[in-house]
């Protein structure tokens, strides 16, 4: 799921802030019926960002909670816009271009390491595509394109909009990450 609506942005929200919930702590949290959270619920549940868990309090019915999934946590935790372009200014702004240099290098390699268990594939092009389908997860659109001599990753649109507007060089960071991920120069 690469984008979630308002709704269930507020429901994950929820559950982010107040834990596990009930079907009935969500409908009255939120405001809505059942019909509705359950309906939530199970889209959230089928795209793997909210489990259920049973509680047994004595005889009787368990009751269902439903939590947020490590992937849950990861989807809409992605709110570092503000964080990730006042970081990159500081950066850019070191003096030094050796130490400024090392600390983009430091990145770029934390940042292989980061996704380098989820790209797969004996050939570059089975890592290209692999490595564009972690992406296309991430909501960052990639394509492979095989329409030259050997086949490349294509960028359809930037993975850091708000930190490419001064041109500060955060595509030579990205053409690193990406080109250690592939394992090839790209």
């Amino acid at each position: 799921m690469t984008s979630l609506s308002t709704s269930d942005r507020q429901m994950l929200d929820v559950m982010r802030f107040d834990g596990a919930q009930s079907v009935s702590e969500l409908c009255d949290r939120l405001e809505v019926t059942a019909t509705a959270v359950r309906q939530r619920l199970s889209r959230l549940t089928a795209a793997g960002l909210v489990d259920r868990q049973s509680e047994r309090h004595g005889r009787g019915r368990p009751v269902h909670k439903y939590q947020l999934t490590q992937q849950g946590h990861d989807a809409i935790g992605d709110n570092f816009t503000d964080f990730a372009r006042a970081l990159w200014s500081e950066v850019q702004a070191i003096a030094d271009a050796g130490v400024r240099n090392a600390v983009i290098e430091g990145v770029a390699s934390r940042l292989v390491t980061m996704y380098s268990d989820q790209v797969h594939g004996e050939t570059t092009r089975d890592r290209l595509q692999s490595l564009s389908d972690l992406f296309q997860r991430r909501g960052i659109p990639f394509v492979v394109d095989e329409h030259s001599n050997k086949p490349r990753l294509k960028i359809v649109g930037c993975p850091y909009p708000k930190l490419n507007e001064d041109g500060s060089g955060i595509c030579e960071l990205e053409q690193k990450v990406f080109s250690a991920l592939a394992q090839t120069r790209l």
